[in-house]
């Protein structure tokens, strides 16, 4: 028997999951949790187990002399009436051997089909299919003539060979043992005991697309007391909070590199890093107020789950057997957190570092690098994978050969930020009286961000006007052209509440990877270009290639574009919801109002920033 791929030790994952997680329930409860084979895996395990031959193959006969054999490729799967069915491209001779040469009598190309019954073996946890049906097919897909010698051979020699194919559990449910101290936090190991003991294979079922198998676990009865209000977290449960977020931070982004590294498919990528900003947007949501018990984790874990299933799903299909097998012991592991976590908060779902780690290695079980390190730095794979191409240069520290910039500007042979211009502005404090100077300044450092950006061909050329606004209305909208303000006497790089930084308020947590953040807070060139960099990005990927421009509403490009900058990809269609919260259209509102300032030339509005 071949040893235990990943995607049968997903089954002991989802069962560990059940015994660890299921645990304080008000009442006994059987807890089932399908396991999704797709066919395309099974597929894979079927060429890895008996299509071993050359060009994964199966020669089902050849005889002696080489002149009579069937050789079978290229199987394809799919659920009919309950019974897996496999079509096969075949080629067969049927030829009498004349010294060294063969007299043939036949040659045949065409496809064997066959129907097998999918059953759970009655003595070992193990799943088996037996041929109950088959028939040869010509190469138009009607039934083949004249084929009774190989009809035999297919009898003979393919019908056992298929039947071969087995799914064994027997290892994975022995590895819930060494498991079990990675994800249990408390217990009574006696408890413990029994709930594996009661561990069940219920059925299998075939489908049209998936074979789906049935476990079930008895959860025992545990009393609870009634559910007090949550007190505010003390210092050290805010420190695990920080702890914890971070952990799951560092996780998710792992998951998705190693997801992008196997595809090169643009849009399934995109979807990735939508899934990505969409997590850590949730996570700004939650640091924007002091969290309450319980854990939000697990929640966060749930609600990134339901978007990035499908994804990774995606990214599975076409992979090598052995790779696409990890995806999907990753998915069932992951599809048996998301189940018991359901059960409300008594289920007890930790997502422990050990824990988090484990699944890692399941999707990567090559990297060397730890899932749960997260690291501030900028991350040029992570921006090349996720379609942001080189990192943004870092700021010039002081003015360099400006008069040279300012003659290839001049000739529209140069696109570049003016550094004397940034030196100019950086810990520049405006207010009322000195901003008639300071606005100017602003506004011609993000008209020179705009045209660097589209230079780079991020934006199409048609919608250089209506960038170019963009970016002056978000950084009108987002800090009144600020970077820096003064608190206490001191000069302070201008911060929100969840720690967005600087005059385009681009969020570390969001966009940690992508940007550098001390470039982000210190300089106001960089911070320009990072939050010009993330608006094309969300314009052309989110507003224009989702088409928000076809509902007619008066500069939907824009909106839409402004309303994924404030709140993540979730946000994309907020402005023309009728149940948006109140507060959200405000933002969209005042932001608007500002865009049609901005389209009119009239900048000198922002003078209304400095009043007071």
């Amino acid at each position: 028997m071949p040893a235990p791929s990943p995607a049968l030790r997903a089954v002991a994952l989802v069962a560990l999951t059940l015994i660890l997680f299921a645990g304080e329930i008000a009442a006994a409860r059987e807890v089932a949790m399908p396991l999704r084979f797709d066919n395309a895996l099974v597929g894979k395990v079927l060429v890895d187990q008996i299509f071993t031959g050359p060009d994964q193959s199966l020669v089902a006969f050849k005889d002696g002399s080489g002149c009579n054999y069937l050789i079978l490729t290229d199987p394809v799967l799919s659920g009919v009436a309950g019974l897996l069915r496999m079509r096969s491209a075949a080629r067969g001779r049927v030829a009498t051997a004349i010294g060294s040469r063969c007299l043939v009598l036949l040659n045949w190309t065409g496809f064997v089909e066959t129907d097998q019954q999918a059953s759970l073996d009655g003595e070992r946890p193990r799943v088996r299919f037996r041929t109950v049906d088959s028939r040869l097919l010509d190469e138009d897909g009607t039934p083949a003539t004249f084929t009774s010698a190989i009809w035999s051979w297919v009898s003979d020699y393919v019908h056992p060979r298929l039947d071969t194919l087995s799914v064994d559990l027997q290892t994975p449910l022995a590895e819930i043992q060494s498991l079990l101290p990675l994800m249990l936090t408390a217990g009574d190991a006696e408890r413990t005991r029994g709930i594996i003991d009661s561990l069940a294979l219920t059925g299998v079922t075939v489908e049209a697309e998936a074979v789906t198998l049935g476990a079930s676990i008895d959860i025992p009865q545990v009393t609870q007391p009634p559910p007090l209000p949550e007190p505010v977290l003390t210092g050290s449960e805010l420190a695990r909070w920080q702890q914890a977020w971070q952990q799951w931070d560092a996780f998710l982004t792992f998951v998705i590199k190693a997801s992008a590294r196997d595809t090169t498919r643009d849009a399934t990528r995109s979807a990735l890093l939508d899934v990505l900003l969409s997590a850590r947007y949730d996570i700004i949501e939650i640091l924007a107020t002091t969290p309450q018990g319980p854990d939000p984790v697990p929640e966060l874990f749930v609600r990134t789950w339901d978007r990035l299933a499908p994804v990774l799903r995606e990214v599975q299909t076409g992979l090598p057997g052995e790779t696409a097998l990890q995806y999907l012991s990753f998915i069932a592991a992951a599809d048996a957190l998301k189940g018991i976590q359901s059960l409300g908060p008594g289920a007890g779902l930790d997502l422990s570092a050990d824990g988090l780690r484990r699944m890692a290695r399941i999707i990567a079980p090559a990297s060397s690098s730890d899932p749960l390190a997260r690291d501030l730095d900028v991350d040029p794979e992570l921006r090349s994978l996720m379609g942001f191409g080189p990192a943004i240069a870092p700021p010039q520290s002081d003015g360099g050969a400006w008069w040279l910039d300012r003659i290839l500007r001049k000739a529209n042979a140069n696109p570049r930020i003016d550094p004397m211009l940034v030196v100019t502005l950086n810990r520049w404090v405006p207010n009322y009286k000195n901003a008639k100077g300071y606005l100017p300044l602003v506004e011609d450092l993000l008209g020179q961000t705009s045209e660097l950006t589209m230079a780079k061909g991020k934006v199409p050329p048609k919608h250089a006007q209506l960038f170019h606004d963009l970016v002056l209305a978000t950084a009108w909208k987002e800090s009144c052209w600020r970077q820096f303000v003064r608190k206490k006497g001191e000069v302070k790089t201008i911060e929100s509440v969840t720690g967005a930084l600087g005059m385009m308020q681009v969020d570390p947590n969001a966009w940690r990877g992508f940007y550098d953040i001390t470039n982000l807070s210190e300089d106001i060139g960089y911070n320009a270009r990072a939050g010009a960099d993330i608006l094309a990005h969300y314009l052309t990927h989110y507003a224009i290639r989702k088409r928000e421009d076809k509902f007619g509403i008066p500069d939907a490009l824009v909106r839409a574009t402004y309303a994924v900058y404030n709140g993540g990809p979730s946000h994309r269609r907020r402005y023309r919801l009728k149940n948006t919260k109140k507060s959200l259209r405000a933002i969209d509102k005042s932001f608007y109002e500002k865009y049609l300032t901005i389209q009119s030339g009239d900048s000198k509005a922002l003078m209304s920033c400095y009043l007071g």
